[in-house]
């Protein structure tokens, strides 16, 4: 994490972090683990995280033999985040003032989070 906020804060002169508002020209963060539950509707099978996360990039039209690692899966899934998010399907999660996470759009099983709000909870 710690190597996360040094990129963020050398890309933060021009690509400052999203904290709401327009998306265009912002480094987002994002939480892979996150976009999976959403795109897969709930928790991951045991076992089978990179299986199911590959399977999910799959649906959506990603090619995946190319990614050899975890790690490249949940690149991609990250990236995916951001075309989503470039498209208007996301939900920002978190404090503006302290900062977001930005997951797809969708229902959150087992979760009540109807809409944005300033609260980590929604």
């Amino acid at each position: 994490m710690k190597e996360g906020f040094r990129v963020f804060e050398a890309l933060a002169p021009d690509y400052p972090l999203f904290l709401g508002g327009s998306v265009k020209g912002r480094a987002l963060e994002v939480f892979p683990h996150a976009t999976a539950y959403v795109l897969g509707g709930g928790p991951e099978p045991p076992g089978k995280k990179r299986a199911h996360r590959r399977r999910l990039l799959e649906e959506a039209g990603i090619e995946t033999r190319s990614l050899r690692t975890a790690d490249e899966v949940d690149a991609a899934l990250a990236a995916y985040t951001g075309w989503l998010t470039l498209h208007g399907q996301y939900r920002a999660l978190g404090n503006p003032e302290e900062g977001v996470v930005v997951i797809p759009a969708g229902a959150l099983p087992g979760l009540s989070i109807s809409k944005p709000s300033r609260s980590s909870y929604g």
